[in-house]
């Protein structure tokens, strides 16, 4: 990695006044200091410095209290990062760098350049009773500079010096009387920034933390009132909405010593709005669940389970979810004092007592049954089941979840049963399956895809009590009717040509069948009169927004009509007949944001 040395002693702080575009003659700013006060400078007085370097890592934040009431903030640089496996290194010097001050939630900037690496961590607890609220960056081009934002809680006089690698801030309180203020916030900027940084500027528009910690949104200036601000937001809406197409200001107003509330309008309101899918050309899409991703209705139909994205300020930011129950009369968390990694499936046992969900850790899928009821979660692994889980399913007529568990010698259907809460007892059905695949449970038999010695996949049906089994017809896919009714499974006709047959589930009889189409996911109609399924059409190609088509199949004839064009092919089961769900994750600032559709 090239780096240019740099040969000074010493470094040379560029001292100047700040010279701040001023949008509008009733925004509320102070006058700069030029010159230091006790080694102080006012907070809008720009301090420069640094070496020109690239490849450079913001390693870690450390936050103090001096005796005085005072806030220290150690930077630390090193070249490289551990964690992308590229050796750490401390270096004589800091990258170039230059301070900054935007009014309102009291934000001081350092813009850096040369710093390709964000492995900073900061200790929460060591914020506490000090000035420092918050802090996040905003990743940009070397041309522009990145932003390193640090929230205080006050408008602070501040100092800084260099040693090595290291930048020394200490930030002293200013005397001044607190009021609200009213302010443009827009949220979902990510996406354009720092492409357009410095029109929104010209603005008066800087990315701000939320009062949530981890939420970002693009903050005005201060106004002296929502009048104010709403004036000055006409007179330039046609200008924002040129740089942010899509997007909105509103107006919010809080002291200025606080961040701001994060809300739909201010956060997500942009991905909510994307079009998911395109029926006869026209949007055919509305958003079902922000920032959450549905899992599973709750079988009396009266509401769904689904997963909401979170994010928990410690030293490395932790992304968490959070299980959460949704009905009518209630949007709540199911447990209180627990969280997920990453649920990738749920389902409610019959009578609604439990839920069963897997969860994707750094080695395996576990398995986990939380009770809907008292929130008490149940650990199969811990009772017996050691292994990875992947596809479950619930008894029909009691307590019985039945599961595919791989170890390292085998896969067995496994069962776990809730009979007596207190007692929980794991029992083995099979131990001779190849392959996992999807459960279902209909006539009191387990149905599945099961591969013998000579690598023929058939439909499968297992007798929990006694592990016997009966087999259908050949297949190495199947999807069953929400009524139990009709069997959809699909097989290769040995010419390549995939083939989608439907029978009946307690007879096996034929009824119908379409090939031809390879198929991404299907999902059956709530009311089970029709399959749905993805697949790339005649007419797709992946460079479209739209790359997929979305199919309605009958299965009493076989027949199949084009029905959307979508953007993604991952498919749920609906509540409503008629209707279809998607998920779609974003990614906003190098996270993960999970949202959920409902087509129609």
């Amino acid at each position: 990695m090239k780096r240019i040395i740099c040969l000074l002693l010493g470094i040379c702080f560029l001292l100047s006044a700040c010279t701040r575009r001023d949008p509008a003659s009733d925004v509320l700013k102070p006058d700069p200091q030029a010159t230091p006060s006790d080694g102080f400078y006012d907070a809008q007085t720009v301090l420069s410095g640094g070496t020109p370097m690239t490849g450079m890592n913001l390693r870690k934040v450390n936050v103090s209290r001096t005796a005085e009431g005072e806030t220290d903030v150690e930077i630390l640089f090193v070249d490289g990062s551990d964690l992308m496996d590229i050796p750490e290194a401390d270096t004589p010097d800091v990258p170039e760098y230059s301070t900054d001050w935007y009014e309102g939630a009291d934000r001081f900037i350092l813009r850096l350049n040369g710093v390709l690496y964000w492995d900073y961590l900061l200790d929460l607890p060591d914020t506490q009773g000090t000035d420092l609220q918050g802090m996040f960056s905003i990743r940009s081009d070397e041309a522009e500079g990145s932003l390193f934002i640090l929230h205080l809680s006050r408008t602070m006089d501040y100092s800084l010096k260099a040693e090595k690698n290291r930048l020394m801030l200490r930030f002293r309180p200013v005397e001044e009387e607190q009021d609200n203020y009213s302010f443009l916030y827009i949220g979902g900027y990510e996406d354009y920034y720092p492409r357009v940084s410095a029109e929104l500027g010209e603005l008066g528009f800087a990315p701000s933390l939320c009062a949530d910690g981890s939420s970002t949104v693009l903050l005005s200036v201060p106004f002296a009132d929502e009048k104010q601000a709403e004036l000055y937001l006409q007179g330039n809406e046609s200008r924002i909405s040129s740089l942010l197409p899509g997007l909105t200001a509103s107006v919010q107003t809080f002291p200025s010593n606080r961040l701001p509330e994060y809300t739909k309008e201010s956060g997500l309101d942009h991905l909510a709005q994307t079009v998911m899918a395109l029926k006869s050309g026209e949007p055919a899409s509305e958003i079902m669940i922000e920032r959450g991703g549905f899992l599973c209705h709750l079988p009396d139909g009266s509401g769904y389970l689904y997963t909401k994205d979170l994010v928990r300020r410690t030293e490395e930011e932790e992304l968490y979810q959070e299980l959460r129950i949704h009905t009518e009369e209630r949007d709540e968390p199911v447990l209180d004092q627990f969280e997920f990694l990453s649920v990738s499936s749920a389902q409610c046992s019959a009578d609604g007592r439990y839920a069963a969900l897997t969860e994707q850790t750094l080695f395996r899928q576990e398995l986990s049954v939380v009770s809907l009821g008292n929130g008490e979660v149940y650990s199969p692994m811990e009772d017996g089941m050691e292994g990875s889980v992947s596809y479950f399913v619930w008894d029909a007529g009691k307590p019985v979840l039945y599961a595919f568990l791989r170890t390292e010698e085998t896969l067995s259907l496994m069962a776990y049963d809730l009979t007596e809460p207190e007692h929980p007892a794991v029992s083995t059905i099979a131990s001779d399956f190849w392959e996992e695949s999807p459960l279902y449970f209909v006539d009191g038999q387990v149905w599945t895809i099961q591969r013998d010695d000579s690598g023929m996949q058939r439909v499968c049906a297992v007798q929990p009590g006694k592990g016997t089994r009966t087999y259908r017809e050949e297949a190495y896919a199947l999807t069953m009717s929400p009524d139990g009714k009709t069997c959809a499974s699909l097989r290769n006709d040995g010419e390549g040509n995939t083939v989608l047959t439907f029978s009946a589930a307690a007879t096996g009889r034929f009824e119908s069948q379409t090939e031809g189409i390879e198929w991404i996911d299907m999902a059956w109609d709530a009311s089970g009169e029709y399959l749905y399924g993805t697949a790339l059409g005649d007419d797709a190609g992946w460079d479209d927004e739209y790359p997929l088509n979305l199919f309605r199949i009958d299965p009493r004839d076989g027949s199949v009509t084009s029905w959307m064009k979508v953007r993604t092919g991952a498919l749920y089961t609906g509540a409503e007949s008629g209707e279809v769900w998607m998920i779609y994750i974003f990614t906003v600032r190098d996270q993960p944001v999970t949202m959920t559709y409902k087509l129609s």
